[in-house]
């Protein structure tokens, strides 16, 4: 995958470090996405378009934790834990 310098600088500051392991990444069935999902949060890159799309609420991102990713068509489906000492 070709990914410019300034935007993998941009993942590594923004969502990597943020998130570190990676835990899962999927591919779609096409091949023209990416799900990447850290710790917490998920984020998707567009091949065709070279472009990463993140969440814009940092809070709900955090709240994510994945536990399993797959693509169905161009959806995302997430297993997402919730720990339930915190509701």
């Amino acid at each position: 995958m070709d990914i410019p310098s300034n935007v993998e600088k941009f993942v590594q500051v923004s969502y990597i470090s943020q998130n570190w392991p990676v835990q899962h990444v999927a591919a779609s069935q096409d091949g023209m996405y990416l799900a990447i999902a850290g710790l917490h949060g998920l984020i998707l890159y567009d091949i065709r378009l070279k472009r990463w799309r993140v969440f814009g609420d940092v809070t709900q991102e955090q709240r994510i934790q994945c536990k399993g990713l797959l693509w169905l068509g161009k959806i995302v489906v997430i297993c997402n834990y919730v720990d339930s000492s915190n509701t």
